[in-house]
């Protein structure tokens, strides 16, 4: 029964912190797209946004699922997170 309860509390943990870094992911690329949409040369800031935004998910992408059907959810969800952590670090 106690095992059941941990199971249920880490699967809620896992998708509440999944939920509130989906969220702000999306938060900041409207931000990014109303940013890029102004000054003079709106096309080129779109459109480099909108390359910028699709290429790393193109690239590492399958990557990604990979290590996550090596790992299992939650581990690659974290190794992700650090991962992403580390690149704006850098």
């Amino acid at each position: 029964m106690e095992q059941s309860r941990t199971k249920r509390s880490d699967r809620v943990v896992f998708y509440a912190t999944r939920l509130v870094m989906q969220s702000a992911q999306n938060v900041l690329i409207a931000a990014l797209f109303v940013v890029s949409g102004r000054g003079s040369h709106v096309a080129l800031g779109l459109s480099s946004l909108l390359l910028a935004t699709l290429l790393p998910s193109l690239l590492f992408g399958f990557l990604g699922g990979a290590v996550v059907d090596r790992v299992g959810p939650a581990r690659g969800f974290a190794v992700g997170a650090v991962l992403r952590l580390a690149a704006v670090a850098a």
